[in-house]
């Protein structure tokens, strides 16, 4: 907070981005010959936000998670999401880099295990990024594997799948014969 008792409400990473979108507005209104020229030079002189200046707020570093968070976190999720949350442990990969994975993308001809990414945050820089599978990654990976080789190791399908059985077993109330008979 500010001395004054109010709050920021932005960081300076945030105000610089809003002031690139008035920008953006400003150059479309001079290409459509709406707005003089001027007016963009004008607003592309406006030097950027830096980080503490009066009047903005800095964000708390996030911190990684501890093992004993993911371990508290692993009992509550379905079988398929805790293998992915221990793979991303595991390999400090990406959320998204874990769930696009296919058995066809992972190099299991040497040890450790690797899989080159086509898509991945950072692709834009043309840089290669690689995840290396250890021997937890590789037991987990194991149950996954056996799939076909250009289909995904994850599927939302499965974890429901997983989550329906998991409430069938600690269901209170008995289960009544016509759905009984549809289970068998």
């Amino acid at each position: 907070k500010r001395r004054d008792g109010v709050t920021p409400l932005y960081t300076h990473k945030t105000a610089n981005q809003k002031i690139r979108r008035i920008v953006d507005v400003f150059r479309h209104a001079v290409s459509e010959e709406l707005v003089p020229p001027s007016v963009l030079d004008a607003l592309r002189s406006v030097k950027p936000v830096r980080r503490g200046k009066p009047g903005t707020r800095d964000c708390k570093k996030v911190e990684p998670v501890t093992r004993a968070q993911v371990d508290a976190v692993l009992p509550y999720l379905t079988k398929p999401l805790a293998s992915v949350v221990e793979l991303l442990w595991l390999t400090g990969a990406r959320p998204s880099e874990i769930l696009r994975l296919r058995p066809c993308d992972i190099d299991r001809s040497q040890l450790p295990w690797t899989a080159e990414l086509r898509e991945h945050k950072t692709a834009y820089t043309g840089r290669p990024r690689f995840l290396n599978f250890g021997p937890r990654a590789r037991k987990i990976l194991e149950n996954v594997l056996l799939r076909p080789a250009e289909t995904h190791l994850f599927t939302p399908a499965e974890g429901a799948a997983d989550a329906s059985l998991r409430r069938r077993a600690s269901r209170k109330t008995p289960i009544w014969p016509s759905h009984q008979r549809r289970y068998e």
